[in-house]
């Protein structure tokens, strides 16, 4: 269940994927089909926000891929805190320059229009950070912040992330 969080999917139905209702995932109705097998459906409780943003520190630069689903799949990695991307853009010394900072203090974020072609989000960063958006990374979109070009990056196999600066954007 942790790529569906890791997704910002909030519910799932199921048919015959036999899933007991855990910490992660709770299960919310169940409905007779026309199969043998009943169709359930489940919150999942742990997802993360569709726009959000992760201190720099957290950050781990992995080729896509295996790699980068099996750092995903520890139990350590906690998509609030860190993120797997492309390449970096933070140098080491500016990610670190508040190591302790908490994920709740990174930083955060919010859609305010989403369209086919265009997404706006407002975002604060406490830090030098990256904010990420799960939606599905192509290398053709472009990328403003603040009314400048920024670099685009594949984070966690699949979607984009941006690079921010500390402060309002």
């Amino acid at each position: 269940m942790r790529f569906l969080a890791v997704s910002s999917v909030q519910y799932a139905v199921l048919t015959r994927l036999r899933l007991a209702p855990g910490p992660d995932l709770a299960l919310t109705g169940a409905f007779a089909s026309g199969t043998l097998f009943p169709v359930r459906l489940f919150r999942v409780t742990d997802a993360v926000p569709r726009a959000y943003v992760v201190a720099a520190s957290g950050a781990s630069v992995l080729p896509d891929g295996v790699p980068t689903l099996n750092r995903m799949a520890l139990a350590a990695f906690d998509p609030r805190r860190h993120l797997v991307l492309e390449r970096a853009v933070w140098s080491d010394a500016e990610a670190a320059a508040k190591p302790d900072q908490a994920a709740e203090d990174a930083g955060a974020a919010r859609i305010l229009r989403h369209e086919a072609l265009r997404v706006e989000v407002e975002a604060r960063a406490a830090v030098p950070s990256y904010l990420v958006l799960t939606d599905t990374y192509t290398a053709d979109w472009k990328v403003e912040v603040d009314g400048s070009s920024a670099p685009l990056l594949r984070a966690n196999q699949m979607f984009r992330a941006v690079p921010l600066a500390p402060g309002p954007h």
